[in-house]
């Protein structure tokens, strides 16, 4: 059972960027492009790395915060600050969480925020947390996993009052859907201190908001019924973003390992792993407190061989970094 670890107007503003050169000295999975300083002003000052949904290859990426999304088109838009900023929350508080918000005196609340999901005929299908905050800025107590439809990019997100899963069994991160129809959704949890698993289910998207819909990849290649026969096919991250590469041939996952701190990449043959040939893409700026945040790609944004990458960092923000695969060079 695996926890993820968790009217539009145009923005305008200048990007601030540089090379990698000399922070990314070789990678046997390809080459650095670039790496951007993503400008985020005006309602996403502030914000760190997005979750986000992918509407295919050369389609729009939808980036999402707890309160805050936008419309991301391309690395070089978002490079330049040019996003079309949505208001309001991808996924809303339903009016019974905003009266017991309002009716609390212990300085705790009810929120909700964005873990990742997947596109499938053109609907986005999101999985989001519930859990209980504070007192303290650190004090959160997990309530368990939705799933939400996504009918339009400019539209929040669908609810109901019923959670997925419940604390005994949380689910949700990164998804794609592959060519058998299924969606294949990754999901990461830190079972001890500094100890990440990630685990494979996979899912018709028509039935994501069915609980026993979901199967699960084990340890012989089969899906079956109960995650808790689930094998491990990624190990020391907190999140995971999976995709097909074409030129490579082979399914891939992007992840941040947040210890180097660098983001690394895995391979397999089958899209949901076990993924192996692990190896470090490009090292990440390290922040001056604490770890970088986010590591996701953000497939929409690929342009041939070239992946997008998101992380964030202190002080210096949220890094896009383009990176173009060379398929010869890893095995």
């Amino acid at each position: 059972m695996f926890r993820a670890m968790r009217g539009s107007w145009l923005f305008l503003v200048a990007a601030c960027s540089h090379e990698l050169a000399e922070e990314a000295p070789g990678s046997r999975a390809g080459e650095v492009v670039a790496d951007c300083v993503v400008p985020l002003r005006g309602a996403l000052a502030g914000h760190g790395a997005p979750a986000s949904l992918e509407y295919d290859a050369d389609g729009p990426s939808l980036w999402m915060w707890e309160d805050a999304r936008a419309i991301v088109r391309s690395a070089d838009a978002a490079c330049r600050g040019e996003m079309d900023v949505l208001s309001g929350p991808i996924v809303p508080l339903l009016p019974g969480e905003i009266a017991e918000n309002q009716a609390r005196t212990d300085g705790r609340r009810i929120a909700v925020a964005p873990i990742g999901g997947f596109v499938a005929a053109g609907r986005g299908y999101l999985y989001y947390e519930k859990s209980l905050r504070g007192p303290g800025i650190f004090d959160a107590q997990h309530l368990g996993t939705g799933v939400c439809v996504v009918d339009a990019m400019t539209s929040a997100c669908a609810r109901t009052p019923d959670l997925l899963w419940t604390v005994g069994r949380p689910w949700g991160g990164s998804g794609l859907v592959a060519a058998d129809g299924y969606a294949y959704v990754v999901s990461c949890l830190g079972i001890a201190a500094f100890t990440e698993l990630c685990e494979t289910a996979r899912v018709r998207p028509e039935a994501a908001a069915d609980a026993s819909a979901y199967t699960f990849l084990g340890f012989d290649g089969s899906f079956g019924a109960d995650p808790s026969n689930g094998a491990v096919v990624l190990d020391g991250t907190n999140l995971a973003s999976p995709s097909f590469v074409p030129s490579l041939g082979a399914y891939v996952v992007v992840f941040p390992n947040i210890f180097a701190p660098s983001l690394e990449v895995a391979r397999s043959d089958a899209p949901g792993g076990p993924f192996g040939s692990r190896t470090r893409l490009f090292p990440a700026i390290a922040p001056d407190t604490f770890f970088i945040g986010g590591g996701r790609e953000h497939r929409a944004l690929r342009r041939d061989d070239t992946v997008a990458i998101t992380y964030d960092t202190r002080p210096s923000g949220l890094h896009l970094v383009t990176f173009r695969f060379a398929p010869e060079a890893w095995p």
